[in-house]
C-alpha cells in the first residue's frame, strides 16, 4: 500500500556533483503527503536516496541539463522506497509498505511522471503550492491503481486523513468554476483575480471530515474534449451554470447532456450549481432552470440544482453539505 508520496529539490544544491550532508537540509525544500516527511524518514534516509541515484548516473555521459529520468526502488532505515530522478536536483518518491514490491507500481508510476514531470510539462509547474495539488492527485492514483488493479480496499480511506474523493467541476467558460474552488479553498473572491482557466486546477479541502480533490478544468469550447478524460474516476460531479447568461443557456445544456448520456460516467451524483445570482436578470428560480435544462429526465444518476453566489458567498457552504451527504453514501464507513 503507498503510504505517502515526497518531492525533494533544491535549486543551489546539485544531485548529481554535491556530496550532501546534513548540514545541508535546511536549504532544502521538501514536500509530502498526507505526512511531513521528517515523521516518515531520518535525514540520514533522505540522503540515502540522493546518494543513490549519484552512483547510478556517476557513470552516465550526461550534460548538467540533460539528467536522464531514473527510477530506483531503495530499503533504508527500514523504509521501503521507490524514487524517480525527474531533473539534475528535483526527486519525487513513494513511501510504501515494507513488505510492498516497488516493480508492481512500475508502470503507474512511470504514467504518473510522465504526464507530469516531462520537461515539456516542467514549465507549468509554477509554485510549490501547485506542485503539492499535483503530489496529492498522484498519490490518488496510485492508491486507486491498488484498490483496482492490484486488489486492495474498494475505497480510498485513511486512518488519520479521512477519505478522498474526487469531485469534477465542468461547465462553459467564465461561469466561475475557478471563483467557487477559490472561495472554498481560501475563503476569498476577487472578480479580477482569474484569467480564463486554460489548464486543469487541483485543489483539496476537507469538509465535515471528507478530503475532497476538486478537478476545476476549462470551459472553452477547443478543450471540452479533455472533459471525459478528467472525469475518470470521479466519485462526484458538479457542473457551473452562469444563471445570469441566458443566451448560453441552450449551449450549455448541449454541453451538459454529451456528457451525462455517457455511460461511463452512470450512476456517478451530480450538483447542478447555477452561479451569479446576484447579479441583475439572473434566472433565479431553480423551477425554472430544472425546464430550461430538461433535469426532470435525468434517470441514470441521483442529482440536485442550487443557486448559488460565489461573489455574495450565497449557498457555498450548502453546495459543501451537499457534497458531503453524497459521500456519506460513497463511504458509509468515515
Amino acid at each position: 500500500m503507498l503510504k505517502d508520496i515526497f518531492f525533494i529539490n533544491n535549486g543551489n544544491i546539485g544531485v548529481l556533483n554535491v556530496d550532501l550532508t546534513q548540514d545541508n537540509f535546511s536549504n532544502m525544500k521538501i514536500i509530502s503527503y498526507p505526512k511531513k516527511l521528517s515523521d516518515i524518514v531520518k535525514n540520514k534516509s533522505i540522503s540515502d536516496i540522493i546518494l543513490n541515484f549519484r552512483e547510478k548516473v556517476s557513470g552516465l555521459e550526461v550534460g548538467k541539463n540533460r539528467t536522464p529520468v531514473l527510477y530506483s526502488p531503495l530499503i533504508t532505515e527500514g523504509i521501503n522506497v521507490y524514487s524517480c530522478l525527474i531533473s539534475p536536483d528535483a526527486i519525487i518518491g513513494l513511501v510504501l509498505d515494507k513488505d510492498d514490491n516497488p516493480y508492481d507500481l512500475k508502470d503507474v508510476f512511470e504514467e504518473q511522471i510522465n504526464k507530469y514531470f516531462l520537461p515539456e510539462k516542467q514549465k507549468i509547474i509554477i509554485n510549490y503550492f501547485q506542485l503539492e495539488t499535483l503530489l496529492i492527485s498522484i498519490f490518488i492514483d496510485i492508491r486507486r491503481y491498488y484498490d483496482e488493479i492490484l486488489g486492495y480496499s474498494p475505497f480510498l480511506a485513511f486512518r488519520d486523513h479521512g477519505s478522498i474523493l474526487k469531485v469534477f467541476i465542468f461547465g462553459l467558460d467564465e461561469a466561475g468554476k475557478t471563483s467557487y474552488v477559490r472561495r472554498i479553498t481560501t475563503g476569498e473572491y476577487d472578480k479580477n483575480y482569474y484569467e480564463p482557466t486554460r489548464q486543469f486546477n487541483i485543489d483539496h479541502y476537507t469538509h465535515n471530515d471528507y478530503n475532497f480533490i476538486f478537478w476545476d478544468v476549462p470551459g472553452q469550447v477547443r478543450l471540452r474534449s479533455k472533459w471525459l478524460l478528467g472525469m475518470q474516476d470521479s466519485n462526484m460531479l458538479i457542473y457551473m451554470v452562469d444563471a445570469a447568461d441566458e443566451v448560453r443557456f441552450e449551449e450549455s445544456k448541449k454541453e451538459l447532456w454529451n456528457i451525462l448520456v455517457r455511460y461511463q460516467l452512470e450512476g456517478v451524483p451530480l450538483l447542478i450549481l447555477a452561479n451569479k445570482i446576484d447579479l441583475p436578470f439572473a434566472l433565479t428560480s431553480e423551477k425554472e432552470l430544472i425546464s430550461h435544462f430538461n433535469l426532470n429526465e435525468i434517470t441514470n444518476r441521483t442529482w440536485d440544482i442550487m443557486t448559488i453566489s460565489v461573489a455574495d458567498n450565497i449557498n457555498i457552504k450548502k453546495s459543501l453539505d451537499w457534497l458531503s451527504e453524497k459521500a456519506s453514501t460513497i463511504l458509509p464507513d468515515v
